[in-house]
């Protein structure tokens, strides 16, 4: 078998609206809005630079069944930049571009191979006549997908390096809804399957799940939220001539998405922390390269400094003051908001002792935090947060760590409340 080369990509998100981003500079909206175009030129350079055989692409390459035009002529422009090195490109359709939906509505070159939804069969990855693989794929037919896709792919070639591409959730994926989904031993039974490389998309994050045989996600081609942080890219994989991998990652995104966090148990004025937050910031610019970023501060811990941080204009008064450092950076650093977390030092145990009415309400909350039932009952209480645009473009489904979190937090304001 002769050696060859491909890249692993899935969720690229081209022309994805960031529906969720409010309250931002002009600069940094039209910076935001071009990220998933730069990132999918990025990716094809990559392929022409590294001269890779083909691509695979698992779902979700547009942001919505409603694909925009621009997003479809700009896929379609880099599909001609590979065609023309011979490059080809295999695509399954995922739960945001599902193929019932006309998959493709601009005629795409013809190195590109769109795998339906129904009745796919094995095709040969071939360049300059040669065999190099057998790929297979299932396209979603409709946004929601319950099928096993995994237990639909049939036996291929037994001469080849066998390559199936689905658009899928494997085992528990936190934050991702569980789409046509499998098990871990669904992918790597050998009584069930002989796949050497099973290429996912659907989950954001880049994931390794096994490496006999691999199964892969490339995570999110471009970060679009805090819930899509650090790097963000693709796989490039090198299967030698006696079928031996080599699998590496390389970034794609810009600008890259960060949660500073700062404790302020040790920090005793607004200066001091000010001084913090801008180092962090300064080590970040200098590790992310020549990327932009977009930043989230999280104060946390219990200190002296909790009540100033409370009141009305501190933390306003901070965020215009570092957004003023930060203005006119190459490349662009967006500073989002600075979220105080931070709580009064006390000593809790002790409070709750208390015969008054602090002490019930700390016991009170204590008891709530410790019954999975009374966590239940909060979630129900507090489905009108968890419903909200505001929530739901950070975190699509509220967990049980996700009530906990918002109780221990309010725990701590009405406490300080209390005490005042």
């Amino acid at each position: 078998m002769s050696g060859f080369s491909f890249i692993h990509a899935a969720d690229l998100h081209i022309g994805s609206p960031f529906s969720n981003i409010s309250r931002i500079e002009t600069e940094m909206w039209d910076y935001l809005l071009g990220s998933t175009f730069r990132a999918f030129d990025r990716m094809i350079q990559l392929a022409l630079e590294r001269d890779v055989d083909f691509i695979l692409l698992c779902g979700d390459l547009f942001d919505s069944m409603e694909r925009n035009l621009k997003a479809l002529l700009h896929f379609r422009t880099g599909m001609k930049r590979l065609q023309a090195e011979g490059i080809k490109v295999f695509i399954v359709c995922g739960n945001h571009d599902p193929f019932g939906h006309g998959a493709m509505p601009l005629e795409l070159p013809d190195n590109c191979f769109v795998f339906p939804s129904s009745n796919p069969r094995w095709q040969v990855a071939e360049r300059a006549g040669l065999c190099l693989a057998a790929v297979f794929g299932i396209s979603f037919r409709d946004r929601s997908v319950e099928d096993n896709f995994a237990l639909m792919v049939p036996p291929g070639p037994s001469d080849l390096f066998k390559i199936a591409m689905l658009h899928c959730t494997v085992g528990q994926q936190t934050g991702h809804y569980p789409y046509a989904p499998c098990s871990l031993a669904d992918l790597t039974d050998p009584s069930r399957h002989q796949v050497d490389y099973w290429a996912l998309g659907h989950v954001h994050t880049k994931k390794i799940l096994s490496k006999g045989p691999l199964v892969v996600y490339p995570g999110v081609l471009q970060g679009r939220s805090f819930r899509e942080q650090g790097e963000k890219g693709v796989f490039l994989v090198r299967v030698s001539g006696d079928m031996s991998t080599d699998v590496t990652f390389t970034p794609m995104d810009d600008p890259r998405w960060h949660e500073i966090e700062i404790d302020v148990s040790a920090i005793s004025s607004v200066a001091q922390l000010m001084d913090d937050i801008w180092t962090k910031i300064q080590a970040l610019r200098q590790g992310v390269g020549q990327r932009g970023l977009v930043l989230r501060v999280l104060i946390k811990g219990r200190s002296e400094l909790a009540r100033s941080l409370s009141s009305l204009d501190t933390i306003p008064d901070m965020l215009d003051e570092l957004r003023d450092g930060l203005s006119g950076l190459e490349p662009l650093v967006w500073l989002e908001s600075i979220r105080n977390l931070s709580t009064s030092p006390v000593d809790i145990e002790a409070r709750k002792k208390s015969p008054d009415l602090i002490g019930m309400v700390l016991k009170e909350a204590e008891a709530i935090k410790v019954s999975p039932e009374s966590l239940e009952g909060a979630k129900g209480c507090l489905s009108s947060l968890f419903h909200s645009r505001l929530f739901k473009g950070n975190c699509p489904e509220a967990t049980i760590e996700d009530v906990s979190s918002v109780l221990e937090e309010a725990e701590f304001l009405l406490l300080d409340r209390l005490e005042d």
